[in-house]
């Protein structure tokens, strides 16, 4: 299996350490992991130490299209089985390539926090994806009461590294 996890952050942020360690995990395990992340980062740094297939790739704000069509050519370059989004932009950007008929292969969407999205977004976001990964009980409820189906939800809770 072959997976594509995308982030649009390089550092800072618990989701970035979360997603790098899910990847690393997963490479461990067999899978062959692609790891999308923002160029002359520290999570890209990091990605690379780790062994990971890093495709450095800024995704900018405002630009769902752009950061969509950059990811389409990823996609088609590194032939994945399935992609998962890690945060805000990518999920944006992967959205928009599903609702457009350019993302065959199983999308999942990793949600770390209480949503933010309005009602509607987060509704038609959420029938886009294949699955939805909340990472604790109660973002699941809080994503339920905005729209996301549950059977599209699935509660994997973040864990902790203790190397």
């Amino acid at each position: 299996m072959r997976v594509m996890q995308v982030l649009h952050q390089g550092g800072g942020a618990g989701s970035v350490t979360s997603t790098l360690h899910l990847s690393l995990g997963l490479r461990r395990a067999g899978v062959d992991v692609v790891f999308v992340c923002p160029p002359e980062t520290e999570v890209e740094a990091l990605a690379l130490d780790g062994k990971l297939a890093v495709r450095p790739l800024a995704l900018r704000p405002g630009e769902r299209r752009a950061n969509a069509a950059a990811l389409a050519e990823v996609l088609v370059r590194e032939d994945v089985d399935l992609v998962n989004s890690q945060s805000a932009r990518d999920r944006a950007a992967l959205t928009w390539l599903r609702l457009t008929g350019r993302l065959p292969i199983p999308l999942v969407l990793t949600r770390r926090q209480m949503p933010r999205t309005f009602f509607l977004e987060n509704w038609l976001v959420s029938r886009a994806a294949d699955r939805v990964v909340a990472v604790s009980g109660a973002v699941a409820a809080a994503l339920r009461r905005r729209g996301t189906p549950e059977r599209k939800l699935a509660v994997i809770p973040n864990g902790l590294v203790t190397a």
